[in-house]
């Protein structure tokens, strides 16, 4: 065993025997072992990078791209580079229970199309838990680097946002009736993104200093103010699940909530003072109250998701076991074209029965991740971003979209690597070792 440091400073005994040594080659050959994932390594953390700007690119062109994304998860699990968690098998029978919503549901209209679109999620949901906790146990730099790739890469989405809402066309991309869509082409998606660029600046702002932090103030400043020029409700409620698990975790005091507000209203008077017009930022979230409200004339108004809500579940009280069929071309609801918004109701109704299992669930699993954390102390940014997720989820379109489940499947994992003082959790079977993987940074 030796003595190392963490991104915060803080030394830490790295244990002899990691986990990916007994999963990549020999025990003991932890070079080979590192080496040997170096290379999906680098490719995963580029994937996090496009999270934020995935819809952008996949309606640019690059329609293939969900596929890249599952072949990027078969080719480890066929040379073995996956690696088990807790509860590992709630992941695998919830992918066994998509493939057969697929299957079962698809008798009601399209047995092959719904297949499709089961294998697609049944893979994400079964294989991506294991192969990117490889990743994780076999560099300490792995969360680091994702969380990275992804501030970095959201920021200059966000600032596309809001140049967007100036009136300008960034990439061909405009704003959506005067509301920022930065580079993940579209309002919401934009928002949630920003919510977790928001909960990794916070966890990152934590163990940096100078130069750094006044780095990560403009950018949360940025994301910020395109979180609000979204104006998506959903993911401002996003925002502040997060934050209050933020605060629980973190056990922060009232001095530690007035400095961050300090910082917040800092990075903002220097945002007006550039010349930002927050009438302008404002008005998207002004307009978009108005819509849900029933002011205004706009889709998704509260009235209109009520409707989506009462017809799923009229559907699924009158075949509660079926389900429409999971393909795209069966999402929509009483007027055949607007879908559920809440991700519960929308996989009942698509997948019926074994599709609402399947969901419920990961939810139950994810969720006591969060309560585990609020209790614990620990694991702040992501408990807050699985929050963040799951809260955004019950009022959108989440169903099977890479963009949505990658993030909650990374922060899930994430959540089980070391934390500075303690080793991993394990899975109940017997294990050979201890991990060497980091938390995300600034992680409590």
């Amino acid at each position: 065993m030796r003595v190392e440091k963490n991104m915060s400073g803080q030394s830490y005994v790295r244990p002899k025997y990691a986990l990916h040594n007994q999963t990549a080659g020999a025990p003991g050959n932890s070079r080979n072992a590192s080496d040997d994932g170096r290379i999906g390594s680098f490719v995963w953390v580029a994937v996090a990078g496009i999270i934020p700007v995935y819809r952008f690119i996949a309606e640019s062109g690059f329609a293939w791209l969900p596929q890249v994304i599952i072949v990027l998860l078969v080719l480890p699990l066929l040379v073995g580079r996956v690696r088990a968690l807790p509860n590992t098998i709630v992941w695998v029978a919830s992918a066994a229970l998509i493939l057969l919503a697929g299957a079962i549901s698809g008798t009601s209209s399209d047995v092959a199309a719904s297949l499709r679109t089961a294998v697609g999620l049944a893979v994400l949901v079964g294989i991506a838990p294991f192969v990117l906790n490889y990743y994780f146990t076999a560099s300490r730099s792995f969360s680091r680097r994702i969380a990275t790739a992804f501030l970095c890469v959201q920021s200059v989405s966000a600032t596309a946002a809001l140049a967007q809402v100036a009136g300008l066309s960034v990439l061909g991309a405009e704003a959506n009736s005067g509301r920022a869509n930065g580079l993940a082409g579209h309002p919401n998606v934009q928002g949630l993104m920003c919510v977790i660029a928001l909960v990794l600046v916070v966890a990152m702002f934590r163990s940096t200093r100078g130069i750094r932090r006044a780095a990560l103030m403009l950018f949360s400043g940025v994301n910020l103010g395109a979180l609000i020029a979204t104006g998506s409700l959903s993911s401002l409620l996003s925002l502040g699940a997060a934050a209050v698990v933020l605060i629980i975790v973190y056990r922060a005091g009232v001095r530690s909530i007035l400095l961050g507000t300090l910082g917040l209203a800092a990075t903002v008077g220097l945002f007006l003072a550039a010349g930002f017009d927050p009438g302008a930022l404002l008005a998207p979230v002004n307009h978009r109250i108005d819509v849900v409200t029933g002011e205004s004339v706009g889709v998704a108004s509260l009235g209109i998701r009520q409707q989506t809500y009462v017809f799923a579940w009229d559907y699924i009280q009158s075949d509660p076991l079926i389900g429409v069929g999971m393909d795209p071309t069966n999402q929509g609801t009483y007027n055949g074209i607007t879908v559920v918004h809440n991700y519960i109701l929308h996989a009942w109704y698509q997948g019926g029965l074994a599709m609402f299992l399947a969901i419920a669930s990961i939810s139950i699993l994810v969720l006591a991740r969060v309560v585990r954390a609020m209790v614990s102390g620990k694991k702040a940014p992501e408990a807050a971003i699985l929050a963040a997720v799951i809260v955004y989820a019950l009022g959108s379109a989440f169903y099977d979209q890479q963009q949505y489940w990658l993030p909650l499947i990374l922060a899930f994992v994430a959540s089980f690597q070391p934390t500075d003082d303690g080793p991993p959790e394990q899975p109940k079977a017997p294990t050979a070792g201890r991990s060497s993987a980091a938390p995300l940074p600034g992680t409590k």
